[in-house]
């Protein structure tokens, strides 16, 4: 994909219970996983990065942007 395209990433986050409780609460515990949409900026073997907000000039400046570890991305969409 080219950098800019629309796309929507899934992908795992860490979870975290921040409560006092027992050990046995925490078994059933999972990544979440996350839906993220932006333009492309790359992909490459480390991450995957989006950016929410582009401003429509040549060589315009970007915004909100995403870093996402290649090893939690689960898919990407063009969209």
């Amino acid at each position: 994909m080219r950098p800019g395209t629309l796309v929507e990433v899934y992908w795992r986050d860490s979870t975290s219970v921040d409560t006092w409780t027992s050990l046995s609460d925490h078994e059933d515990v999972e990544p979440l996983v996350i839906k993220s949409a932006g333009y492309l900026v790359s992909i490459d073997r480390d991450a995957v990065k989006i950016v929410q907000s582009v401003v429509q000039v040549p060589d315009g400046d970007v915004a909100a942007s995403l870093i996402i570890p290649r090893g939690c991305v689960i898919s990407v969409r063009r969209r």
